[in-house]
């Protein structure tokens, strides 16, 4: 999903992704939004984009969701 939003494939209100510049990441890393709760730090936009921004720039910039998907099966998220 969060390839999808990244790319404006889907419609989702994107207040949540503030662009940031990485000198060791891609060149679409995003804030991770304050959590102040443990729930919210798990929740979808602040665990997903903690995830997003480590991914390896070859795989951000997929061609498509399919390639996306296979790529980031050939990695550990860990």
């Amino acid at each position: 999903m969060m390839y999808r939003i990244a790319h404006s494939l889907v419609d989702v209100t994107t207040t949540y992704l503030i662009p940031i510049s990485s000198a060791q990441g891609h060149g679409t890393c995003y804030l991770v939004p304050f959590a102040r709760t443990d729930s919210y730090q798990k929740s979808f936009f602040p665990d997903t984009i903690m995830i997003w921004n480590r991914l390896p720039r070859t795989i951000v910039s997929c061609s498509s969701v399919n390639s996306f998907k296979e790529e980031v099966q050939s990695i550990s998220l860990k």
